[in-house]
């Protein structure tokens, strides 16, 4: 096959790792892959890298501007005479709108939605403006992958295409971002056996000093509750913070608090922290995917809270840690997330997001036991190998079935 992938930005984030992931995968079994984005950020490394092509498309923006998008739609139309692709899959709003305006199905073309920009926290013209363009585009569309079977009924309940044009493929954790424990073990069975692996699926950096059991605190330490999100909407990181400054002191004394990521309600959460006279709050700032990993691999707890998600994708990376949850009861993480793995919250709830936390700070073995669940549960149910085979199944099925003519 000869497949030609477009995503907006080429920035590091959850859909360009997405895009990278399955570049890897099908460049690694002899296909023909090129991508087009916006020039000069991770994911065109991550492409050449991989030894696909890369076609830098400059007027992709985040924002629709009539003639920016007319000239990205002029470069898209370029690229695909030139790489004469036999599959085009699109992702991302902007990128995933031009590309099927461009191609027009002309070439089988496949959109996965990460998330839709008619959400409900999404005001009411704006959430009408993006259905209609949704719809229209779909149009030219021979099947969207939905992350969620959430993002997959929003679809429907905005009559964006028929039932049939919908598929579900949950996202998948990649072998490299496995829990620390795993990586340890690994480590530790392959020097017992006198062998040095083959191949590690992480940074060498992972491996140095590891032993097969996670440390034990020592007297004193404390826990490490750990968020990780773009500090703006549907992100409610300020909903965290207030629940972890109003915990009693002896339980508030037993954990620190680690938020990553940047964004327009940085400076909101910098007045809430110095509020708190405790210390035990730390803003890191935006930092590497390795080093989110890093920092995961070492929490107690993870929370995600927010007003919407169709996925939650850094919960299941926490999850793949053996770190137990705590996320909002929206969109699709009910379907990532239950009881044997983590603490669902309704979102906005400061209350029951308190609750949690307390919970789960005093309680070390239910600590213990949710983590173990939640690595089971990421490797078995939501592993990159999983989410690969059912992307080319897709591929294939659209293929072989010329009947993906507009409806």
């Amino acid at each position: 096959m000869k497949i030609f992938y477009l995503i907006t930005k080429s920035e590091e984030g959850g859909a360009q790792t997405h895009v990278a992931q399955l570049v890897g995968y099908f460049t690694g079994k002899g296909h023909e892959v090129a991508v087009m984005s916006y020039p000069g950020g991770w994911l065109e490394g991550e492409v050449k890298k991989a030894g696909a092509v890369f076609f830098p498309n400059p007027y992709f923006a985040n924002s629709y501007n009539p003639l920016r998008s007319l000239k990205a739609i002029l470069e898209i139309g370029i690229a695909v005479r030139n790489f004469k692709p036999d599959l085009v899959h699109c992702h991302s709003s902007i990128a995933g709108f031009l590309g099927r305006l461009a191609v027009r199905n002309k070439v089988p073309t496949i959109f996965t939605a990460h998330g839709w920009g008619f959400n409900d926290y999404v005001g009411p013209v704006s959430r009408f403006a993006a259905a209609a363009a949704e719809k229209m585009a779909a149009y030219y569309t021979a099947k969207i992958i939905c992350v969620s079977e959430f993002t997959k009924n929003l679809a429907l309940k905005h009559k964006i295409a028929p039932a049939g044009k919908f598929v579900v493929v949950h996202n998948g954790i990649e072998k490299f971002a496995l829990s620390e424990i795993a990586l340890r073990n690994q480590a530790a069975r392959s020097l017992q056996n006198g062998k040095i692996p083959e191949k590690f699926y992480a940074p060498q950096e992972f491996l140095t000093g590891y032993t097969p059991e996670k440390k034990a605190k020592v007297a004193g330490e404390k826990l490490k509750i750990v968020f990780v999100g773009r500090f703006a909407e549907p992100k409610e990181p300020e909903i965290l913070v207030r629940a972890y400054t109003s915990l009693d002191e002896s339980v508030k004394n037993k954990a620190e608090l680690l938020i990553v990521g940047e964004g327009p309600k940085r400076e909101a959460l910098l007045k809430l922290i110095a509020a708190d006279t405790g210390g035990a709050i730390k803003l890191l700032g935006r930092l590497s995917r390795s080093e989110v990993l890093k920092i995961l691999a070492e929490a107690d707890i993870s929370v995600l809270a927010s007003k919407w998600e169709s996925f939650g994708l850094s919960a299941l990376e926490a999850m793949s840690a053996s770190v137990p949850v705590v996320v909002s009861r929206v969109g699709g993480l009910p379907e990532l997330v239950d009881e044997s793995c983590g603490i669902l919250v309704e979102k906005s709830d400061e209350k029951g997001m308190k609750e949690a936390l307390e919970k789960l700070i005093q309680n070390r073995e239910l600590r213990k036991k949710l983590g173990e669940t939640a690595r089971l549960r990421a490797e078995i149910m939501f592993s990159l190998d999983k989410m690969l085979a059912k992307t080319e199944e897709v591929y294939r099925a659209i293929l072989k079935d010329k009947s993906y003519v507009t409806c």
